[in-house]
């Protein structure tokens, strides 16, 4: 059985720059809908907001 070498880096290559392309618009998607921003420290310092006074 004979395969053809340009169909099947065709084939490769498409897949790869494709799910690159959809890799790269869920990161930049998920960057904006964050409700905070900052690094997880900082968000992880602030959370959880206790709503009473130490001594």
């Amino acid at each position: 059985m004979e395969v053809n070498v340009l169909g099947l880096i065709a084939i490769l290559l498409f897949l790869f720059v494709s799910s690159c392309f959809l890799l790269i618009l869920y990161v930049k998607t998920a960057s904006q809908n964050t409700p905070e921003r900052g690094s997880a420290r900082q968000r992880a310092l602030r959370w959880p907001r206790h709503n009473f006074a130490l001594p």
